[in-house]
């Protein structure tokens, strides 16, 4: 991508925008470890309290559910998880 942009744009402006994105990356990447640090995606996916007067009363706890990241474990995961690689990776 980057000689396809040299060539067709210019070497000067094709390194400023390779340049830029990788700012825009680093950027990201460095405002979102700052806002993770002191917790601020500690729970993302945690419900939203109703508004009513008995928001926390009327409903039953949910069962906290922890993310299992290592689908090599069971047979069946790892089945799933090869069958998605192959339909998503290789579309």
């Amino acid at each position: 991508m980057f000689i396809n942009s040299a060539a067709v744009i210019g070497l000067p402006f094709t390194l400023f925008k390779t340049g830029a994105a990788t700012a825009i990356g680093l950027m990201g990447g460095f405002l979102s470890h700052l806002v993770q640090k002191p917790g601020g995606f500690s729970d993302p996916l945690r419900i939203a309290s109703v508004a009513s007067c008995c928001a926390q009363s009327c409903r039953s706890k949910p069962a906290v559910q922890v993310a299992n990241w290592k689908p090599w474990q069971k047979q069946t995961r790892r089945t799933d998880f090869t069958k998605s690689f192959k339909d998503n990776g290789w579309f």
